[in-house]
């Protein structure tokens, strides 16, 4: 479980937050940063636990959940209950090998190849700027 998780002030002015209803708004804060989060930014959360976390309806979660998902801030497999947030790694970028590491053991245990891809080619991005940030060496052989 993570400690915190960074929210950029410039979410307050995306559309598509503006555009969710206040509970969906209050359910994206819990996708973004409860619990479950790790620091891939995916999880598996089924619905009948996030309910019970968020002591609501399952029907009102679910909602919820689809306009959050309809508007692009998280994806979410409804096969395995697993969820991204995409553009993660703008907020919580990739700071030393150990993250990197360990957000790779995150990604790997993900069992959705949709929430997989898209994980995994955002922390490709973020892991070769924390990359070339530290080294005037190029990127390793195979790395893409």
């Amino acid at each position: 479980m993570r400690s915190f998780t960074k929210v950029l002030p410039s979410m307050f002015e995306d559309k598509r937050w503006l555009n969710l209803d206040w509970a969906a708004r209050g359910v994206y804060f819990y996708l973004l940063g409860g619990k479950h989060q790790t620091s891939a930014g995916t999880y598996k959360l089924p619905d009948l636990y996030a309910s019970a976390d968020l002591q609501c309806d399952v029907s009102d979660y679910v909602s919820a959940r689809k306009a959050i998902a309809a508007a692009g801030l998280i994806v979410f497999d409804e096969d395995t209950n697993e969820l991204y947030v995409p553009g993660w790694y703008a907020e919580n970028a990739i700071t030393n090998e150990k993250h990197a590491i360990g957000t790779c053991r995150c990604i790997s245990q993900i069992k959705s190849d949709m929430i997989r891809e898209v994980a995994e080619a955002e922390y490709t991005v973020s892991y070769e700027a924390f990359y070339l940030r530290q080294s005037s060496k190029p990127l390793p052989k195979g790395f893409r």
